[in-house]
């Protein structure tokens, strides 16, 4: 019966996390249609094509699967939420994350959100790490995302101090604060599709069908 409930409760969650992610996309997609409304041209989607701010969408269509994935699926067997304080952390989290797919394109905006959610989601992680089982694939896993968001955590730091140390007061270096920010920001999003690709692949071997059962620690 125990392992009913939580079945019951995991299916739940997996429901409760798809249907924002299915809002997350129509979110994301309104950036994407500002930035190619202008356009008439094939010569003019392509020179928009080619811009810093389609690279960046990319990222984030790519990150908004991985997320769904590391939620939806990996959590919602793991450790889905089942408490109001849980639930209240996935809210913030994910809603820091809908004002992220909402404002990608923001050169300003979206890193502060992206650090902000990474921050909550670490320590999310770290909780979650205590219903797997020693050296398992589901422990791995949560051990390569907790380091990978405390590379997020430790690149905010850095950023913001380094902001604080090195801004003279003057507009131009405020725009090459926020450059240096914002390529640091795409570095982090590749590596955090890079961790959630290898964690897909030691914890479902990464098939097109049937993939590896994820187990809860007994």
């Amino acid at each position: 019966m125990p392992n009913h409930r939580f079945e019951q409760r995991s299916d739940l969650y997996m429901i409760f996390v798809s249907i924002i992610f299915g809002i997350f996309i129509a979110v994301w997609l309104e950036p994407v249609v500002k930035l190619f409304s202008p356009t008439e041209s094939f010569t003019e989607i392509f020179e928009v094509i080619k811009t810093r701010a389609v690279l960046r969408g990319v990222l984030v269509f790519l990150m908004l699967i991985g997320l769904w994935w590391w939620y939806a699926w990996f959590l919602g067997h793991i450790d889905p939420s089942q408490t109001l304080w849980m639930f209240a952390v996935d809210f913030i989290t994910l809603g820091a994350f809908a004002m992220g797919f909402r404002f990608w394109a923001h050169v300003q905006i979206f890193p502060i959100v992206v650090f902000v959610a990474a921050g909550l989601m670490l320590g999310r992680f770290s909780a979650a790490i205590k219903c797997t089982n020693s050296r398992s694939k589901e422990r791995w896993a949560l051990i390569l995302a907790v380091a990978t968001l405390g590379i997020y955590a430790f690149g905010a730091s850095m950023a913001a101090a380094g902001s604080i140390f090195i801004y003279d007061g003057s507009d131009e270096m405020w725009n090459k604060i926020w450059y240096w920010i914002d390529n640091g920001v795409m570095g982090l999003l590749f590596l955090g599709i890079v961790a959630t690709a290898l964690a897909a692949i030691k914890t479902e071997g990464m098939t097109w069908r049937k993939p590896l059962p994820l187990v809860r620690k007994a």
